[in-house]
């Protein structure tokens, strides 16, 4: 006969020592509730309240342009502020093309349409206008065409904002935006390739 006290201090003492080896297994494997997480803190400058950037690791004497990193905030409590227009980031390399087609179940002849690249929203900065055509169009489906020339990705920053307005020919105070995001442009190697030519 075994107490009943007896028994459940050995049942817990099996369960605490399977706990210690799933903590160790996770620790090593790198799994589960105990993993290794690593993090950078973002630091606020007591003097603007705005943060200060971060930029990766270079060597002393690597000379070139440092690169920056961009955290996003997820631990602030806040939430995406609501809107109607869609989200579309644009991944493009730097020098290079670009084009991009939309969708609209409206007759998009009757707008004009103006698409523009800037640093942040509100920003004095133009980096770019992006050419637009209507492809086709109809009452109930539309295709307008987006494109950069390699004279316009050639001095984008690493990270910019662009948004597509239409603005009804008929009534130029009716103006919607419908598509909105973040430019993301990968810093070139070959540069003035057609001024040397071929070899």
């Amino acid at each position: 006969m075994i107490p009943r006290a007896q028994r459940y201090q050995q049942l817990s003492a099996i369960i605490q020592q399977r706990w210690e080896q799933y903590k160790a297994l996770c620790s090593q494997l790198n799994v589960g509730l105990w993993k290794i997480e690593m993090g950078t803190l973002i630091r606020t400058s007591r003097t603007t309240n705005k943060y200060v950037p971060i930029y990766i690791g270079q060597e002393v004497d690597d000379a070139r342009k440092p690169e920056r990193v961009y955290i996003n905030n997820n631990l602030t409590g806040r939430s995406p502020m609501p809107t109607n227009a869609q989200n579309y980031d644009i991944i493009l390399y730097q020098g290079n093309n670009f084009s991009v087609e939309f969708d609209f179940p409206f007759d998009a002849s009757l707008y004009a349409w103006a698409a523009q690249i800037r640093t942040y929203p509100n920003s004095p900065s133009l980096y770019a206008n992006f050419g637009i055509t209507v492809t086709s169009h109809s009452s109930t489906l539309s295709k307008v065409v987006l494109t950069l020339q390699p004279t316009d990705t050639e001095y984008l920053p690493t990270r910019a904002f662009w948004d597509l307005t239409a603005t009804l020919k008929t009534d130029d105070t009716q103006v919607t935006t419908y598509v909105k995001g973040q430019v993301f442009t990968t810093q070139a190697v070959s540069l003035d390739v057609g001024t040397y030519g071929s070899w």
